[in-house]
C-alpha cells in the first residue's frame, strides 16, 4: 500500500539525511568501514522482523566481509594521520554511521512487501524513489543547523541544479559548497563530474 511507500521513502530519506549530516567530519576511509554495519544491521533487523535467522554459511561470510574491509582499511587510516587532521570527528562518526540501520530497516521493509504482497520492483522502487526525493526534500533544511551538516539555505537550488547538470555530465557544474564551520582553513570540496552518470545507468538497469 501507498503507507508502506511513504514509510520506506521516509527511512531511506533519514539515511540520506545522517550521512549528510555526519559526512563533512567522517574520513573517507572510515565511511567505507561504517557503510558495512549494513551487514550486521540487516541480518539484526531481519530476525526482529521477519523471523528468518540467517545460515550459519550467511553470518560467516558476513564476518570475513567485515573483517576483510577492516584489515585493508584501518592500517592505511592510522598510518595517515587522519584522526590527527581537522576532518575528524567521532560524533560525527557516529551519526554517519547510523545510516546503516536505516538503510537497513528499508531493505528489511522492503522484503516484507514482496514477502506479503508478491508486489512488483519496478513499481516499489519507482514510489520509493518518488517519496524519498519529497521527504529528502523536507528534511535539507535541517543540515542548515549548526553542526548538522554546514550547508546553507541559499546552497539548495545551486545544489540540485549542479547535481543534474553534473549527472550530465557537465564539468563545468562542479559544485562548490561553502561549509559553515568557519574554523576549518581547508578549500572547499568540489565535484568531479566524469561519468557520474555511469553508477545511476548501472542502478537503473540492475532496479529493472
Amino acid at each position: 500500500s501507498d503507507l508502506f511507500y511513504i514509510g520506506i521513502g521516509v527511512v531511506d530519506s533519514a539515511g540520506a539525511l545522517v550521512k549528510g549530516i555526519g559526512n563533512q567530519y567522517t574520513p573517507g576511509q572510515v565511511q567505507t568501514l561504517l557503510n558495512e554495519l549494513t551487514i550486521p544491521f540487516t541480518i539484526i533487523i531481519t530476525l526482529i522482523i521477519l523471523r528468518k535467522f540467517p545460515t550459519i554459511l550467511g553470518l560467516i561470510g558476513s564476518a570475513v566481509i567485515i573483517v576483510g574491509v577492516g584489515v585493508i582499511i584501518l592500517p592505511d587510516l592510522f598510518k595517515s594521520g587522519t584522526f590527527e587532521k581537522n576532518q575528524f570527528r567521532w560524533y560525527a562518526c557516529i551519526i554517519y554511521g547510523s545510516n546503516a540501520a536505516f538503510f537497513s530497516l528499508s531493505f528489511v521493509l522492503k522484503e516484507a512487501i514482496f514477502k506479503k504482497e508478491n508486489g512488483s520492483p519496478y513499481h516499489l522502487t519507482t514510489w520509493v524513489g518518488v517519496y524519498m526525493v519529497f521527504f529528502t526534500t523536507l528534511m535539507y533544511p535541517i543540515q542548515a543547523l549548526p553542526g548538522f551538516g554546514g550547508l546553507s539555505l541559499s546552497d539548495f537550488i545551486p545544489i540540485i541544479w549542479g547535481g543534474i547538470t553534473c549527472t550530465a555530465g557537465s564539468q563545468e557544474s562542479s559544485i562548490h559548497l561553502k561549509l559553515a564551520d568557519t574554523h576549518d582553513a581547508s578549500p572547499p570540496p568540489t565535484v568531479d563530474c566524469d561519468f557520474v552518470w555511469l553508477p545511476l545507468l548501472i542502478f537503473c538497469i540492475s532496479s529493472f
